[in-house]
């Protein structure tokens, strides 16, 4: 008698410790899955914002370069304008000084140029002498760039120099000069400061030449590097991915525009590089990542700003020239000179304000883009607390419940008590994981829809037993009405089961206890051959407000969190509802009141079929005895409890490690050894697509067509479709429903 006891104590505790490890291993692999989708998506988020940047300086270049567009044409129109109305007897400087005023400008210095002895004079009295200035680029007709040429007054200016149609000969302060050329002078600081005021960010910017030196800069955080620094050797070997230096370098040598997220004293920073319209010189954009807010906005608007005052600053010129032109007494051909000019100014104006609209519809596009992604990283941050909460939550029950079952182990009935807690959350948790799967398989189009001959009433007796135990727990009225003619139609029943048990629980966990849940199903005739079936739910729940049900649909959100609602879920059910009927070619439609509950009504067109024409076979559960399995795993813990499970149903076993071990025991044993393989997927040395794709090409017709069900973790609609084109039978998704297994061998073993 002692000795009895011994072993049934033994044999209670080893399904106690297999249970024990397998939730471990589960928790921990669904720990590992959840933490690996929460750091894709903050990866995501942070993407989505750098990306953001980048465009925006690329577009703050852009401006740079119609400022410079903007200030050539600026100097040819006061070019043009000089010297037509000048008289011999009045001073130079005179006629300099008014002739500035008449243009009003505060962010220029105008010029005249002496070619002939290099000598420059400026409104202000000043003169000074250009060195190193090419002669060919002085004779040129165009307006002629002289980059961070140093004159007074300091720093470094930008010089645009325009030859004159006819030199002038003129009394400058005592001295007489051959003026050649005029030009207009833009501070380098000017253009820096613009360029700077179109990122609503605290950025570094630097301007450099041609020999990659900074000629100036605007710095707002000293981090350690010059604007130089990003075009040495050091900073590439040093900071720049090794398979991204040879794209680097190319780009710094092509002068193509690009941007570079880097990681420097263990912080992230993104450097852009653009060429600054026709010059040698380039702009150099530094951002410190963690300064990334919601910059967009500011950035455009000014850039609009900016764009609005060259576009007035052009008008403002057009209206004195033409005022002057007006008012002077000129011969004819003169006038006719003018015109021609006037006609060339409205032809760059309009050209302007067909740039200014295309600006402003590419603004209107990324403010629209930017309040999408804004809305989209609410709703996933959101999100990623809800989970935190929602997965945490069955993970403690699953943890605390396990720790007592080991702590009570001799008292059977508390064990059980624990045991079915447990599964009931490992249950949870499991739908949990599987919405937020089945939502991304959704997003990347994976989902297929799949039309076979179906029962509506099986469909409705299959969610009234999986809903019923929930409304039961609550006390819950849960009525059916079917006042459809055909029973059998053409439809996709897992997908229609999943919708309807998405609505259905969602009602259930909204609607207090005692409360009420229809199912009504109405079907309107098209046709002989199609109806529109009218599916509606109704409960007398908690209700939704407007603004909600505006976004149910949306993937990531809830009216509240499962903290402040007490319901636990992923907030992707109806945004999974919402992908299927759409796949469906359904509609969903949804009314709800707060306080008062909600009415979700789903329409679909289905072919229909007669009942004298069709009949819907069923199964009824077989007797295995005698029949024996090969199972094909390398997860020892795995094997075991597919091993007991079968036995417990009547199955004989064995198990192999891995997929070359059971083609060479398929090899091995005389034909009908087996009746059937259940076959895993990943394994070590041979995975079970090329062992199945083995043993279907053996000689012995017996041994080829024995069935193999996969049984395996690879559970998306492409390994489905990967399994059966290996020449499996069926397929089976892990954790296995024992239902579900049992199932897939009666249809293979007995051919239902």
């Amino acid at each position: 008698m002692d000795n009895k006891k011994v072993n049934n104590r033994a044999n209670n505790h080893n399904p106690m410790v297999m249970v024990m490890v397998f939730v471990l291993i589960s928790g921990l692999a669904i720990i590992s899955v959840v933490g690996v989708t929460l750091d894709s998506l903050k990866v995501s988020i942070n993407k989505d914002r750098v990306e953001s940047f980048s465009q925006l300086s690329e577009q703050s270049s852009k401006m740079l370069d119609e400022t410079i567009v903007s200030a050539k044409e600026y100097s040819k129109l006061f070019a043009e304008s000089f010297g037509s109305d000048y008289n011999i007897n009045t001073d130079m400087y005179d006629y300099f000084q008014n002739k500035t005023k008449e243009l009003c400008t505060d962010n220029s210095v105008f010029l005249l140029v002496d070619s002939t002895s290099d000598e420059c004079f400026t409104s202000a009295g000043n003169s000074f002498t250009i060195f190193n200035v090419d002669e060919n680029a002085l004779d040129a007709d165009e307006s002629v760039i002289i980059d961070y040429l140093q004159g007074p007054p300091e720093p470094k200016y930008l010089i645009f120099v325009n030859k004159l149609n006819s030199p002038v000969f003129a009394n400058y302060r005592d001295q007489s000069v051959k003026i050649t050329h005029s030009a207009v002078a833009i501070s380098m600081d000017y253009i820096i400061m613009k360029a700077d005021s179109n990122i609503p960010a605290d950025v570094n910017n630097y301007i450099v030449n041609q020999n990659n030196e900074v000629v100036c800069s605007r710095i707002i955080t000293d981090f350690g590097l010059n604007g130089n620094d990003f075009f040495t050797e050091s900073f590439i070997n040093m900071y720049v991915k090794s398979e991204d230096r040879d794209s680097f370098a190319q780009n710094i040598k092509s002068g193509e525009p690009f941007t570079y997220e880097f990681n420097y004293k263990g912080k992230l920073y993104t450097v852009g590089i653009f060429n600054i319209g026709d010059t040698d010189m380039k702009y150099v954009v530094v951002l410190n990542n963690a300064t990334l807010g919601d910059p967009v906005d500011s950035a455009l608007y000014r850039i609009i700003t900016l764009y609005t005052v060259v576009v007035a600053l052009l008008g403002f010129c057009i209206f004195f020239i033409t005022f002057y032109f007006k008012k002077s007494k000129i011969d004819k051909e003169l006038l006719a000179e003018n015109e021609e000019i006037r006609e060339k100014l409205e032809k760059n104006l309009k050209i302007v304000a067909i740039q200014k609209n295309e600006l402003e519809k590419q603004q209107d596009a990324l403010e629209e883009a930017l309040k999408m992604a804004n809305s989209a990283s609410r709703a996933k941050t959101a999100f990623l607390s809800n989970m935190s909460h929602d997965i945490r939550t069955p993970m403690n029950a699953i943890m605390g419940y396990t720790t007592l079952a080991s702590s009570n182990i001799d008292n059977i009935d508390k064990v059980k008590d624990y045991l079915g807690k447990i599964e009931s959350s490992s249950t949870h948790l499991l739908s949990l994981i599987n919405e937020i799967l089945d939502m991304s398989s959704i997003e990347s189009g994976i989902i297929e829809i799949n039309y076979e001959e179906e029962k509506l009433s099986e469909i409705v007796s299959t969610i009234h037993n999986l809903i019923e135990t929930e409304t039961m727990n609550k006390k819950q009225s849960f009525v059916i009405e079917e006042n459809q003619i055909h029973d059998v139609v053409y439809c996709d029943r897992l997908r229609l089961e999943q919708v309807l048990l998405n609505v259905l629980t969602n009602s259930s966990k909204y609607t207090k206890e005692g409360g009420t849940i229809k199912l009504i199903i109405n079907e309107k005739p098209i046709n002989e051959l199609r109806s529109k079936f009218e599916i509606q739910i109704i409960d007398n729940g908690v209700g939704m407000n407007e603004e909600f049900v505006r976004t149910i649909f949306d993937p990531f959100t809830r009216e509240n969190s499962s903290t402040l609602s007490g319901v636990d879920g992923t907030g992707l059910g109806m945004a999974i509802v919402a992908k299927i009927v759409e796949k469906m070619f359904g509609s969903c439609n949804i009314e709800s009141k707060e306080n008062v509950g909600t009415k979700v009504t789903l329409c679909f067109d289905f072919d229909v079929v007669s009942e004298e024409k069709t009949e819907i076979a069923g199964t009824e559960n077989a007797d295995f005895t005698g029949k024996k399995v090969l199972i094909v795993e390398d997860n020892k813990l795995n094997a075991e409890i597919a091993e007991e499970i079968l036995n417990e149903h009547g199955f004989e076993t064995d198990i192999v490690d891995d997929g070359s071990v059971a083609v060479e025991r398929m090899e091995e044993v005389p034909a009908g050894t087996y009746d059937a393989i259940l076959m895993d997927i990943q394994m070590p040395i041979m995975d079970g697509y090329e062992a199945t794709r083995k043993i279907r090409a053996m000689e012995d017709k017996a041994k080829s067509s024995i069935p193999i069900i996969a049984m395996t973790a690879n559970a998306f609609e492409e390994d489905i479709k990967m399994a059966f084109a290996a020449g499996m039978n069926k397929h089976v998704a892990k954790p296995v429903d024992i239902k579900i297994l049992m199932d897939a061998l009666q249809g293979v073993l007995f051919k239902c």
